[in-house]
């Protein structure tokens, strides 16, 4: 007789059963992490290149990790920075600083006619839009941003009246 009163012969299958569910178990638990592993890369990559590239520059002066929305509205392109700069961070300056970033980054391939950086405060969450101009050797090269004007156009406009 086995301890549960059992002849011994169905104890040796209840080991059986015992040892399968253990297997069983650990099959589940390795399955879990491997999916929460892929699920982890698969969250990695949707984040956009110029998005790791703005947290690897400007990482220690943000308090969280960048979006980057490229959206074309009536034929226009625009990038659509939002960032959440840390407490005492010129929010203005940084936001020109990211703008910059961008331009430069992804401004003349993607024909860009618009960055707009969003900073939204660390503190109160409190959101302000800046519309950031190319840089100014971009100027003449993206659509729909004022260029220079020509050289006559700008003789014209500064010399004195007669």
């Amino acid at each position: 007789m086995s301890w549960l009163g059992l002849p011994a012969e169905s104890n040796a299958v209840g080991r059986a059963n015992y040892i399968l569910l253990a297997f069983g178990l650990a099959a589940i638990l390795i399955m879990s992490m491997i999916m929460k592993n892929l699920l982890r890369m698969q969250q990695d990559h949707k984040v956009s290149p110029v998005a790791r590239e703005l947290l690897s520059s400007y990482g220690a002066r943000m308090c969280a990790d960048p979006v980057v929305k490229i959206e074309t509205k009536a034929g226009q392109v625009e990038a659509k920075v939002t960032v959440r700069p840390l407490a005492g961070v010129n929010e203005p300056r940084f936001a020109r600083e990211v703008g910059e970033f961008v331009w430069r980054r992804i401004g003349v391939e993607e024909r860009l006619g618009s960055v707009v950086v969003r900073t939204v405060d660390e503190l109160d969450g409190h959101a302000v839009e800046h519309s950031v101009p190319p840089p100014f050797f971009m100027r003449g090269s993206a659509p729909g941003v004022g260029s220079r004007p020509s050289s006559s156009a700008a003789s014209a406009s500064t010399a004195a009246p007669r």
